[in-house]
C-alpha cells in the first residue's frame, strides 16, 4: 500500500503571536467611536451669539402668532416671563390662563438666557398684547415717534434687542 499525503502542507505553528486579532481592531475601533463622539458632543454647536439670536427670532415668531390670534378671537394675550423661560397666557375674560394654542402655552425655557423690557428690569414680568393691536403699555420711543415695547434678551456678556409695536415683532440687530 502506498501512503496517500496531503495536496498542501501543514502550516507551521509559532511560537509567539505574531499579529492582531479581528477582535483587538474591533475593540480599537470601537474605543476609537466613543473617544470621537464624547469630543463632539463636548464641543459647543453654535456660539452664545447665534443660540441668542436664535430665541430672540423665535420670540419674535411666537409674538407675531400671538397678536394674529388675539386680533381673531378679539381677546388679549400676554407675554408671561419668568424662572428662565416664558409663556404666552390669554385673557378669559375674568382671568389669565394658558394660551389655548400649545406653542405659545407650553413654557419655554430659554437656557442661560433672560428676558426683560425695556423698563423693567425684573426677571419676572408680563407683557399685554391687546386684542386691538395697540402698542402695548411697556413702551418706549423707537425714534421714528412710534411707540414699541423693547424686549431684551441677555446672556452672559451677549444682549439682543426685539421690538414690538403691538402687531408685529423685529429683531433689532447691532
Amino acid at each position: 500500500m502506498t501512503a496517500v499525503t496531503a495536496p498542501y502542507p501543514r502550516p507551521i505553528r509559532r511560537q509567539g503571536e505574531a499579529g492582531v486579532t479581528l477582535v483587538e481592531i474591533l475593540v480599537v475601533l470601537a474605543i476609537l467611536g466613543v473617544m470621537t463622539g464624547v469630543t463632539a458632543l463636548a464641543l459647543p454647536s453654535t456660539t452664545r451669539t447665534t443660540t441668542l439670536t436664535n430665541e430672540a427670532e423665535l420670540l419674535a415668531s411666537r409674538l407675531d402668532v400671538a397678536a394674529e390670534q388675539s386680533l381673531m378671537s378679539g381677546r388679549p394675550a400676554a407675554l408671561d416671563w419668568g424662572d428662565g423661560g416664558y409663556r404666552f397666557l390669554e385673557w378669559t375674560g375674568t382671568e389669565w390662563t394658558t394660551h389655548r394654542n400649545p406653542l405659545l402655552g407650553t413654557h419655554h425655557h430659554m437656557g442661560q438666557s433672560s428676558l426683560n423690557a425695556d423698563r423693567m428690569a425684573a426677571r419676572d414680568g408680563r407683557m399685554v398684547i391687546k386684542a386691538d393691536l395697540s402698542p402695548p403699555d411697556t413702551q418706549a420711543e423707537d425714534g421714528t415717534g412710534e411707540a414699541v415695547a423693547t424686549l431684551r434678551l441677555r446672556a452672559a456678556d451677549e444682549e439682543i434687542s426685539l421690538r414690538f409695536d403691538g402687531a408685529t415683532a423685529w429683531v433689532v440687530t447691532q
